[in-house]
């Protein structure tokens, strides 16, 4: 007998409720938490600007406006 397991990987994440925390601790430098109704999602970044640059993309697209990228 052979066990099928499926797993989502890509998944759309409604934001238009939600919340983020800023959970940087010692083992996790550039990590925030994105907050749902129904879940919460911890997301690392590669550098305080890259998490910056990813909460305000987020807060932008929470708010339905537009977002452009800072080179």
């Amino acid at each position: 007998m052979y066990l099928l397991l499926q797993a989502v990987i890509f998944d759309e994440i409604e934001l238009s409720n939600v919340s983020i925390a800023d959970i940087r601790t010692r083992n996790v430098n550039h990590g925030f938490q994105l907050i749902t109704p129904t879940r919460k999602l911890q997301l690392c970044a590669d550098s305080s600007k890259q998490m910056d640059d990813w909460i305000s993309a987020l807060k932008a697209a929470s708010t339905k406006s537009e977002y452009e990228v800072r080179t």
